[in-house]
């Protein structure tokens, strides 16, 4: 054998190994992943942040995983002691900014986002903005979608902009008629 087919046979064999790696990386990222939602599932939060982060070291291009890890750092914000709240809140929008630079126009990252900085502006209102962006965002690719008018109003109302919550409820209630929640927040809500 000649050197040039030496060369073509080892080429090969070289990148069939490269890409076996990557299969069995993203198979054991995947498998970390699955492991990670039963356990967020189950309330097994730190165990849950392990396997998510696992996931995302050995598969950090995809956005799934980077968005669980950010509900998991925003359920842990909610559960921690002041002194590492601010971690957790620093790793939630560290999370979900990857999450964003990943797939910017995945409407389901886009809507676990809105839930994620949802709960982060209930522990620190200066996560107000950005979760009104969020929402927006999420609203302008499906501006058909009631939960996304409900969240909308409910960020309204964490501002105190009871007017522009009405209007949202409104349309979330156009959008789905029997949609329960909206029809309770806008019960609630003072005459305007």
């Amino acid at each position: 054998m000649d050197l040039r087919k030496k060369l073509s046979v080892f080429a090969i064999a070289l990148f069939s190994f490269y890409f076996l790696l990557k299969v069995v990386d993203w198979f054991l990222a995947d498998v970390s992943y699955s492991r990670g939602r039963a356990m967020a599932d189950a309330g097994y939060l730190f165990e849950a942040e392990k396997s998510f982060r696992k996931a995302t070291s050995l598969w950090p291009k995809e956005p799934a995983y980077h968005r669980e890890l950010a509900v998991v750092y925003a359920h842990l914000a909610q559960v921690s002691a002041d002194e590492e709240k601010a971690q957790f809140l620093d790793l939630t929008s560290l999370e979900a900014k990857k999450t964003l630079d990943l797939n910017p126009r995945n409407l389901l990252s886009l809507k676990s986002l809105v839930s994620t900085y949802f709960t982060l502006a209930q522990i620190d209102p200066s996560y107000q903005v950005q979760t009104e962006n969020i929402v927006q965002r999420a609203i302008t690719l499906c501006p058909t979608d009631p939960t996304l008018w409900y969240f909308k109003a409910l960020v309204l109302l964490g501002e105190e902009r009871e007017d522009q919550a009405k209007l949202a409820l409104d349309e979330a209630l156009r959008l789905k008629p029997d949609y329960v929640k909206a029809k309770e927040a806008k019960d609630l809500l003072p005459v305007l």
